[in-house]
């Protein structure tokens, strides 16, 4: 099975991890999200819509996941480095819902 990783940083609430300390893995099924704050997976049912957030160009961009998890967090951000246009993208052709 052909998977999207991508390593970065995230924000879970109030708490926030730089890059490296979190992990996106994407395959068509499921959306990974592992942290040092724990690990996190959306199924395609589970998640609303992915954006793309930036805050600060190249310093603090990467995407919003919302989602229907009632047991996680509703602000969960994973932070790249990179340009998350291309990696949003990439999720889409997973067949994720992505704005």
């Amino acid at each position: 099975m052909n998977k999207i990783t991508k390593i970065g940083g995230v924000r879970i609430g109030t708490m926030n991890a730089t890059w490296p300390f979190a992990r996106l893995i994407v395959d068509s099924r499921e959306l990974k999200l592992i942290t040092i704050m724990g690990k996190y997976v959306f199924r395609k049912e589970d998640i609303i819509e992915i954006k793309n957030v930036t805050y600060i160009p190249i310093i603090a961009q990467g995407i919003k996941i919302e989602h229907k998890i009632p047991r996680y967090n509703k602000l969960i951000i994973f932070w790249i480095l990179s340009n998350p246009q291309k990696f949003m993208e990439g999720i889409k052709q997973k067949g994720f819902m992505v704005r």
